[in-house]
């Protein structure tokens, strides 16, 4: 599955997508005025249809998610 097809898959199902650089290409992962992420089936295809390498960041809030971050540290620090 391409990039493009991912994030069409999740807008599918109401995950709101934000338009991210490829790795690598800038210091910052989102591009300015996309943090809010979005459903929009043609502004999603027009971000990569612009940049097909482009990263797929999702916006947790509005989408009605959570993330939890376990990291395993050394010598038992949690």
């Amino acid at each position: 599955m391409t990039p493009k097809e991912q994030a069409l898959f999740c807008i599918n199902h109401g995950i709101h997508v934000i338009a991210g650089y490829p790795v690598g290409k800038s210091e910052r992962a989102i591009i300015k005025g996309t943090a809010e992420g979005t459903l929009s089936k043609s502004l999603v295809c027009a971000w990569f249809d612009e940049i097909p390498e482009r990263n797929i960041l999702i916006n947790l809030k509005n989408s009605g998610l959570i993330c939890i971050d376990l990291d395993q540290h050394k010598d038992g620090q949690n």
